[in-house]
């Protein structure tokens, strides 16, 4: 459930902060007074894209945040494998904060998620109808999602669409491995090329990296040979003054101190320790000069580059470094291994896709039959609500017809259905596809009864229609908001409207304005009392003017609301 909303700096909005009811909430206001605003910016919470031109004027960001509670359980299990927990009143907050350069930054209880978490936890929680969604129904492969949903059947679709995803993979492989033969051939040829001028360089996992450090090595020889002897000589060459000598006649001086001087020993050992690390240290710069006396620095050189050479010619071909084009070879030789024994693999291959379209049947017709009954369930519910919304002769059915079999299999994604929204919406006509027939305001009224119909079944606790009732007036009018109030006492609902018959049922009703302060142009919203609900409700009445006819009659059309509700 939706309790508060804050938004700041989006279009005419300073500063906004709304706490909503839990049953029937409506917004009313003048056109132009930032009704789409908000539910503008409720969709940003739902990881709607964002305009960047709609941050106020003169700010460089704009934040929307808001605070959910009586959350499902399966969105608790989503936030708990995010590491996210709700609070000890049991509420999560998100927000996100848009940037004049595009940014954007998302939040659930200040831990940063990304945008696509965000988007998933939202609409979880939020339903969101907007003007035109009841245009989907128009779109006649939008009908398996909708029965899907009302027949709360995941488990069986999870089961087909597992078994269906290990089909297609098998099937693609399969079409890779039954191509032209001799394609096939020259494939192979191509592949066992390639392998073969690989593995005649007999490279060795980085061995670039080595040769080049060795090449560096060998050039700085004269450098290398000047220095190391140098240093050699000092540690240890020279026959009478050496580092080693001197160090090894210190100690022993020192240690003939031992029985005067009471450090005189640790020294000793001190200046010893120093003579094994020079000893060690002349080691290495001997080794140094002893490899530059092994070979003649220009054949060492001439060697190194031509070995740098080839290796470069691979580079340019199969990797950017020898471990890479160590890894391509590995490549190659698993696919030329899958190729040679491509009739073997086939032959496996159509062994499991043989076993996969058995379990393909049984999941399919099994989604098949909750589908086939969620149909009649869900066609009885819509023409209970339409008839009700006063399309008295109207014939509505969901048709659910399974997909022949063919040869080579007729299996798709989301199973072998197709699924038909049919309706006739008076008498004596045949029933003819929804998406074809419909009006704007019959399609509005039959998206309500789907609403309604499937709310019971989602986790969404929150739903939210903006101007459903359009193109809908007068006593049908009145009929929808009745099922507005009705869908409100099993899950929260926020409706914009210009419908007094629907304003005037609402438990909670606010006005959203504009107000100028001669400089700057701001939106606000104000939660009305019984006097300014009155006062609403009989401006949105019409006329130029409020008359006192108006307003009586507003009166009475809030007077029925508790009529109404002692009838659910």
């Amino acid at each position: 459930m939706l309790l508060s909303l804050h938004i700041e700096n989006i279009a005419l909005i300073r500063k906004l902060e709304i706490d909503f009811g839990p049953h029937f909430n409506v917004l009313t206001g003048e056109t132009g007074a930032g009704k789409s605003i908000l539910i503008d910016s409720i969709g940003l919470l739902l990881g709607d894209r964002f305009d960047k031109s709609l941050i106020r004027t003169g700010e460089t960001e704009a934040t929307v945040s808001c605070l959910l509670c009586e959350l499902a359980e399966d969105t608790l299990s989503q936030l708990g494998e995010m590491g996210i927990s709700p609070d000890e009143d049991g509420c999560v907050q998100l927000s996100r904060c848009v940037s004049a350069d595009g940014r954007s930054r998302a939040r659930i209880n200040g831990i940063s998620v990304s945008l696509t978490q965000l988007k998933s936890v939202g609409e979880a929680a939020i339903s969101i109808l907007g003007q035109g969604d009841h245009q989907l129904l128009r779109d006649e492969t939008a009908y398996r999602a909708f029965l899907d949903r009302f027949a709360d059947d995941h488990k069986e679709l999870d089961a087909y669409d597992d078994i269906y995803r290990q089909y297609t993979a098998v099937s693609a492989e399969m079409t890779k491995l039954s191509g032209d033969e001799s394609e096939r051939i020259r494939k192979m040829d191509m592949l066992r090329y390639q392998l073969r001028e690989i593995e005649e360089l007999k490279l060795t996992p980085g061995e670039d990296r080595r040769l080049l450090e060795e090449e560096q090595v060998v050039k700085s020889a004269e450098r290398i040979e000047k220095n190391a002897r140098y240093a050699y000589t000092a540690l240890k060459g020279a026959e009478k003054a050496n580092v080693l000598l001197w160090l090894e006649k210190s100690a022993a001086a020192l240690e003939k101190l031992g029985d005067v001087v009471p450090d005189a020993a640790a020294m000793a050992e001190q200046l010893k320790e120093c003579a094994y690390k020079a000893e060690d240290v002349a080691g290495q710069v001997y080794d140094l000069l002893a490899f530059h006396h092994d070979e003649d620095p220009e054949a060492v050189l001439d060697r190194l580059e031509t070995r740098l050479a080839a290796i470069e010619r691979l580079k340019k071909k199969y990797g950017a470094s020898v471990d890479e084009i160590l890894t391509y070879a590995a490549k190659v030789r698993g696919e030329l291994q899958t190729l040679s024994c491509a009739d073997d693999r086939l032959i496996e291959l159509q062994q499991q896709k043989q076993r996969l379209e058995e379990q393909l049947e049984e999941k399919a017709t099994r989604l098949h039959e909750v589908r086939v009954a969620a149909a009649d369930a869900l066609s009885a519910r819509i023409v209970e609500t339409l008839r009700y919304l006063d399309m008295e002769n109207v014939a509505f059915s969901v048709e659910v017809n399974r997909l022949p079999q063919t040869k080579e299999g007729n299996y798709r994604a989301h199973g072998c259905d197709d699924v038909g929204f049919l309706i006739s919406a008076n008498k004596g006509e045949a029933k003819r596809s929804l998406a074809k027939v419909a009006s704007g305001g019959e399609l509005a009224r039959i998206m309500l009864a789907m609403q309604t119909a499937i709310s019971g079944r989602e986790n969404v606790r929150t739903f939210i229609f903006d101007e459903i009732d359009t193109g809908v007036s007068g006593k049908t009018a009145r009929k929808l908001g009745v099922k507005l109030l009705s869908l409100s006492r099993s899950v929260q609902v926020l409706c914009v409207t210009h419908s007094a018959q629907v304003a005037s049922l609402s438990d909670a009703h606010y006005k959203i304005s504009k107000h100028s302060d001669g400089e700057r142009t701001q939106t606000q919203v104000v939660l009305l009392d019984e006097g300014g609900r009155l006062d609403e409700i009989s401006r949105i009445m019409g006329g130029i003017s409020v008359t006192e006819a108006q307003r009586r009659a507003a009166a009475e059309m809030i007077g029925e609301r508790e009529t109404v509700l002692s009838g659910f």
